[in-house]
């Protein structure tokens, strides 16, 4: 009788192993695809600009989410097919922090990011989506500035959860181009090579970490700084005031983020 009942419990547990890893299994399976739909919802309204992915894959219980095939468009008026391209990026996160309202990445690595810079007749297509991006920093500044409203238990219940924050150790992009063009050449562009690019401890000041709005504007700025200096050392002849405005547009993002974040460069 012992027997037989150690036998009913041995094969009980094993069929609830079994359901739990193909529970982890559908889960993981379509995983990828949410957050693909999540990236080409939410990435729009950061940009300006359409966004699409290619593919996500995730490993929940190594913690490795891998991205391929990321484009964010163009504003409207240019004829590059792009304004950045980047071919793969894999995200290694630590899969506890998911369930928490902090997620924690340990690493994000980009690997081959194609920018695309534009020129027009009075400005580029990332100083577009510069502006973009100072309109999102503006609006979540003054949604944070509103005094807090009160709520009863009853509204409590239905109130929507905060907003997912982020924090990360390290933030790489290796074997990153710029393609440089102007109205003359109809979108076509010289590449350029730019260097390597890290940015570290992104949110990790004061353990509070930081939002998707909030990054945003660290790592453009990283981005279009590096830009900068190459079209600059480059030998293709483009506007020195849009390059101006463009270098001068990247701090101007994280001054009017300030308010949001506590100045960005504070943050780590």
């Amino acid at each position: 009788m012992a027997k037989k009942m150690k036998k009913i419990i041995m094969g009980t547990g094993l069929a609830f192993l079994v359901l739990v890893l193909a529970v982890f299994y559908i889960v993981a399976f379509h995983l990828g695809s949410i957050i693909k739909q999540g990236m080409e919802t939410f990435m729009p309204s950061v940009t300006g600009t359409p966004v699409k992915v290619g593919s996500v894959t995730c490993l929940p219980f190594s913690g490795h989410i891998n991205v391929k095939d990321l484009v964010i468009g163009n504003p409207e008026g240019y004829k590059s097919e792009y304004a950045f391209k980047i071919k793969e990026f894999t995200v290694t996160v630590n899969p506890m922090s998911v369930l928490s309202e902090k997620i924690f990445i340990s690493k994000v690595l980009v690997d081959g990011m194609d920018v695309s810079y534009e020129q027009g007749l009075t400005s580029c297509n990332l100083t577009e989506i510069k502006k973009n991006i100072e309109k999102l920093s503006s609006k979540g500044k003054q949604e944070k500035q509103k005094p807090a409203e009160k709520t009863t238990p009853k509204e409590e219940k239905g109130k929507p959860k905060k907003e997912k924050r982020f924090q990360i150790k390290e933030f790489d992009f290796q074997n990153s181009n710029v393609a440089v063009s102007t109205p003359l050449t109809g979108g076509q562009g010289v590449a350029l090579p730019l260097p390597e690019m890290h940015i570290r401890d992104l949110g990790m000041k004061d353990d509070q970490g930081v939002t998707g709005q909030e990054m945003a504007p660290v790592i453009f700025e990283e981005i279009i700084t590096e830009t900068v200096k190459a079209v600059k050392n480059s030998s293709v002849k483009v506007s020195g005031d849009v390059l101006n405005s463009l270098e001068g547009g990247g701090k101007d993002i994280l001054n009017k983020a300030e308010g949001i974040i506590k100045g960005v460069k504070d943050i780590f």
